[in-house]
């Protein structure tokens, strides 16, 4: 069972550069997390009228990771998981981060930035399950929270000039955030952290390489020379990012293989 809590603010659209000029952030609609939202309540939905979001048979016949199975052939359940919560509270856990982080960085990132940093967060902390952990069932979508947690930490970092005080504000609550949430699934044998370590790192990593970096331009306008923020992150970064979490997520499913090969009788 995985379980990740966050409570999120964001700055109002306005940072300042190192000269002092005001400028607006570019801001994209958060319309992916919201369809992540309603596609995870509605997942939730089917598990009742199916027999239950704590019944293992339920939770198993609707795609919930475990090991045996994956390494079966059943790769399909490392994405499914990501959609699956055992009981309501931690259905209500996870919404509620992802209500209050996702909204901010698909905004900071743009939607297809955000879903490729959500997706290969959530799927990550799920292989590291299946490099790493036992045969037990598995469901939740923290391992992607954890990664958007990640994003955000590589967010402020990489445009470190803009936020000033709200950023070193936001960074320890985001580690304070971390610390206590994996303090926490250490010390309860239910809780994935493997998937929590695995999301974070992806985040991180991914964050890092698909974070808008802000520069100031000026243009012209019929009021004179305004300031407006650019993105200075090439777009063959972003893609060669991608392609190679894509790449060592397929290398790291391949030692899963291997492991559950040699613990799996013939």
């Amino acid at each position: 069972m995985s379980y990740a809590g966050e409570a999120a603010s964001g700055p109002d659209g306005q940072a300042k550069s190192p000269t002092g000029v005001q400028v607006r952030l570019p801001f994209a609609k958060p319309v992916l997390t919201y369809i992540l939202l309603a596609a995870n309540v509605v997942y939730f939905g089917l598990e009742t009228l199916l027999g239950g979001s704590t019944a293992i048979r339920t939770l198993v016949q609707l795609g919930a990771q475990v090991n045996t199975l994956v390494a079966a052939g059943q790769y399909w359940r490392l994405v499914t998981a990501m959609f699956l919560h055992i009981g309501l509270a931690h259905l209500a856990f996870n919404m509620y981060a992802l209500f209050s982080l996702g909204r901010d960085l698909e905004g900071f990132y743009g939607s297809l930035r955000f879903a490729a940093i959500y997706f290969s967060s959530g799927i990550a902390g799920n292989v590291a399950y299946y490099a790493a952990g036992p045969n037990a069932v598995s469901a939740g979508a923290s391992g992607a929270i954890f990664g958007l947690v990640g994003a955000e930490i590589a967010f402020l970092v990489s445009n470190r000039t803009l936020f000033g005080s709200f950023r070193r504000q936001r960074l320890l609550n985001l580690a304070f955030l971390v610390v206590v949430n994996l303090a926490f699934g250490f010390q309860n044998r239910g809780i994935n952290n493997l998937a929590h370590l695995g999301g974070l790192v992806s985040g991180l990593v991914l964050g890092f390489a698909l974070t808008p970096r802000h520069r100031i331009a000026w243009e012209w306008s019929p009021d004179g020379t305004v300031p407006r923020l650019v993105d200075g992150t090439p777009r063959w970064v972003q893609v060669a990012a991608v392609v190679g979490a894509g790449v060592l997520l397929g290398l790291a499913i391949l030692f899963g293989n291997q492991r559950w090969a040699v613990q799996l009788p013939l």
